[in-house]
Order: C-alpha cells, then structure tokens, then sequence
C-alpha cells in the first residue's frame, strides 16, 4: 500500500481498487466534492470505517473515503493528521514524528536511493508511476538468457529471414576491413577562405 500524507487534503482517501483487492466493506456517505490537482473536481459517496492498516511496526484505524487518487493506494489528509496531535516533520529527511497510544514513533517516508542495477518492475506499479507523472522515459529492455562463458547466444531466426540472408550473403556480410577503393573516389574540397555571407 503506497501512502501519500497530504496536508493540503481536507479528507482521507483510499482507491476503489485496494479496498476491493483488501476485501473490506464500503458503507455510503455524505457526498463530498473534492478538488484535485489538476483543477478537476471528482465526487466521493462511500467509506470504509475503521480501516485497520499497518505500518513500520505500528497499526492504525482510519475512516478512509472512497477516491481515485491515481499514483496512490491512498492519502492521508488533515482529518488523519489532526488526530495526531503535534508533530515534528523533517522534510528532508521525509520522516514524521508523533505520539501514537502513548507511545512516541517515527513514520520514515520513501527516500530516493541511486539504482545502481536494473530490476524487474511489476505492471500495477508502472501504472502508478505513470498515472502520478513519475515516467519521464521508458526503455523496455529484453535480458538475454544467461550463459556460461564457453557457450554462445544464438539467436533462432525465422526460416524466410535466413533465406533472405542466405541469397543475398554478398551485401549482408560482417565487414573485417574499410572498403576497397572504387575506380572513381570523390572528395569533397573545403573551403577554408569562405565568409559569411549577409542577406
């Protein structure tokens, strides 16, 4: 469950589609129209009462409404905070810290790490990272399969595709060297006392 805690969110939100993937019960609401980011409005009718989630070793019930808030499994607005009571915020660090039962805790936020090897990602987080404006560029990349240094990787080609290679050899051939010098070489002369000219 990916949680964005928003305190310039009036309310507390969660998607249709965790509540459906958690299997907790939806119960109506009063209607609220909620302003997004994008200037839209979007309307929430449904709640979830008393959602019991879990987090860095603490558990937590919240009444969340029902939105879709796109990139987030949901967020934690100014009704959830307020509950809280006086917090101490390192906006750098993305940590937040508070009394919880008694007991004072510390919520460590996400923080960006250099990727320092490629990884597999799943669909459903590439959706969310696309939705929430997270995907600048994209590259997909098909790993080859591994292999031990004795064995080469070949490459099964369609059977027209090897026909076509094999007829016409003399053009598809791998280059060991520069090309043979041709009965007319051309160069191309510069220049080298040309002006600008102004038009």
């Amino acid at each position: 469950m990916i949680l964005l805690i928003d305190s310039g969110s009036t309310h507390t939100f969660v998607t249709k589609a965790f509540v459906e993937r958690a299997g907790c019960h939806l119960s109506a609401a009063p209607v609220v129209s909620v302003k997004v980011a994008n200037g839209q409005y979007m309307t929430s009718d449904s709640q979830v009462t008393g959602l019991q989630w879990w987090t860095q070793g603490h558990t937590f019930n919240t009444d969340m409404r029902i939105l879709d808030i796109g990139a987030y499994d949901a967020i934690l607005g100014m009704d959830w905070l307020k509950l809280q009571g006086k917090m101490e915020c390192d906006w750098e660090g993305k940590s937040l810290s508070f009394k919880h039962q008694g007991q004072q805790i510390t919520l460590q936020g996400i923080i960006s790490q250099q990727q320092k090897q490629l990884a597999e990602l799943s669909v459903v987080q590439l959706q969310k990272w696309i939705t929430g404006n997270e995907v600048w560029a994209l590259a997909l990349l098909d790993p080859l399969p591994a292999t031990s240094p004795d064995q080469s990787v070949q490459h099964e080609l369609p059977p027209d595709m090897q026909n076509l290679l094999a007829e016409y050899t003399d053009v598809f051939y791998e280059p060991k060297s520069l090309p043979p010098h041709r009965e007319l070489d051309h160069a191309i002369t510069l220049n080298t006392d040309a002006r600008p000219v102004n038009t």
